[in-house]
């Protein structure tokens, strides 16, 4: 393997590890934390009201921790923002489940798994040439 590979590899797993440690923290919070979590995601809006700024801006900021981990692998701004929303949709959509026992017995361990899955395929996806 070129020198140069076994750093590419390096950052794929810094960059695995990282996105892991923002998921799994989500997922923490989100188990312990339920009726705060689903404050804010089961809040329905009619339709002529307007989502609150303060909220676009916390979700703007949520997606940009995201954003950061992908910035060495995705060099588009839009299609990085996109890829950003789309873990973060997979992953929101584990733990809901998760915690709506829709899968079965809530299993935080397995969550995890489910979750790492995710991210470790969505990183190496990413990262091939």
């Amino acid at each position: 393997m070129p020198p140069e590979a076994g750093g590419v590899e390096r950052q794929r797993v810094a960059v695995e590890q990282r996105l892991m440690a923002l998921a799994l923290g989500y997922l923490a919070f989100a188990s312990a934390h339920s009726p705060r979590w689903r404050a804010v995601f089961d809040q329905r809006l009619a339709d002529d009201y307007a989502v609150p700024a303060s909220y676009l801006d916390d979700r703007s900021r949520l997606l940009a921790l995201i954003e950061t981990e992908l910035k060495g692998a995705i060099s588009h701004p839009a299609k990085r923002y996109e890829a950003a929303r789309a873990l973060f949709a997979a992953v929101h959509g584990i733990v809901l489940l998760a915690l709506d026992l829709k899968l079965g017995a809530f299993d935080q361990a397995a969550c995890a798994r489910e979750i790492g899955f995710i991210v470790e395929n969505v990183v190496r996806g990413i990262a091939k040439p």
